[in-house]
């Protein structure tokens, strides 16, 4: 097995929460732990009148759809149906 340099390119969620999430045995409980909060700030921005809180609102959302799609990854690659 080799290692070679060059760029990687990396998801939203990939970003927020990390590479080595899906392999790792606790990943789930890191991933609900990161939705959570992003939730909450999300809910936060969202009641907000500036208009770029609105968008900031917006490209959270789109994380926490990745976030939540790394979950269900999680959990297919774990064999859980919870």
């Amino acid at each position: 097995m080799g290692v070679t340099a060059g760029q990687q390119t990396l998801t939203p969620g990939q970003l927020w929460a990390g590479t080595w999430v899906v392999q790792d045995p606790l990943g789930d409980r890191y991933l609900i732990e990161k939705i959570l909060r992003l939730q909450g700030a999300v809910a936060g921005l969202a009641r907000s009148s500036r208009p770029e809180d609105r968008e900031k609102a917006d490209g959270l959302r789109d994380v926490l759809t990745a976030l939540l799609s790394m979950r269900e990854e999680w959990r297919h690659a774990n064999g859980t149906g919870n």
